[in-house]
């Protein structure tokens, strides 16, 4: 029994340690053509379109993620997921990843 409670204890004591990430992040904005200038890390996109031309095959896509309050020494990794059908390049800061 007391081995049970222990497991019990380090259960509840290991399942309270995750670390949350908060984040804000703005609507996706669109541009059609190519433009490696596109791909600044402050490039201004005002004047971007808020939906894409479905019958333009070439366009840039920007989104704006803010990551709050994450302290650096966390060891939670901080990943990106992109759903996408088609070919793609993709541009974190400016720089390709």
């Amino acid at each position: 029994m007391t081995k049970f409670c222990f497991l019990f204890i380090l259960t509840l004591f290991l399942s309270s340690c995750k670390q949350d990430i908060h984040y804000e992040y703005t609507d996706a904005v669109y541009k059609c053509g190519d433009d490696l200038s596109w791909r600044e890390k402050n490039y201004d996109t005002n004047g971007w379109e808020k939906e894409r031309n479905p019958s333009t095959t070439v366009f840039w896509s920007r989104v704006i993620v803010l990551i709050r309050d994450r302290n650096p020494k966390d060891s939670i990794p901080v990943g990106l997921g992109i759903h996408s059908f088609g070919s793609f390049d993709v541009y974190w800061d400016g720089i390709f990843v």
